[in-house]
């Protein structure tokens, strides 16, 4: 993952979102493993996926590429090239891969990171 993306993950909420977190998205208190930085990286998954459908005149196109290259980086047996960009002593890999997969749980429309 690029280290950019895993920055955007990691800090979202911290960028001006942390309100819509108790408007729009106060579900994902009830999941009793509440993370703040998954929280914010499935709101951006969410606001991503809105995104496409208000812009894109092809959204189901780009939603289903963004599945096709998200899904097999989130499975811990599976290329991990995304996730093997960001590795070092300040990100592990199972902490990005929680923060991807909660990305892609937002924008599949998912309630729980």
């Amino acid at each position: 993952m690029h280290p950019t993306l895993i920055f955007v993950l990691k800090n979202y909420l911290d960028a001006g979102q942390a309100d819509r977190l108790y408007s729009e998205a106060d579900h994902l208190f009830d999941t009793g493993d509440f993370d703040y930085e998954r929280a914010g990286a499935w709101l951006a998954g969410h606001d991503a996926a809105e995104l496409i459908h208000r812009h894109s005149p092809d959204p189901g196109r780009i939603e289903e590429r963004v599945r096709s290259i998200l899904t097999p980086e989130i499975d811990p047996d599976g290329p991990l090239r995304l996730i093997g960009e960001v590795v070092d002593r300040d990100m592990s890999a199972e902490r990005a891969l929680k923060l991807l997969a909660a990305f892609l749980a937002g924008f599949n429309g998912e309630l729980r990171p």
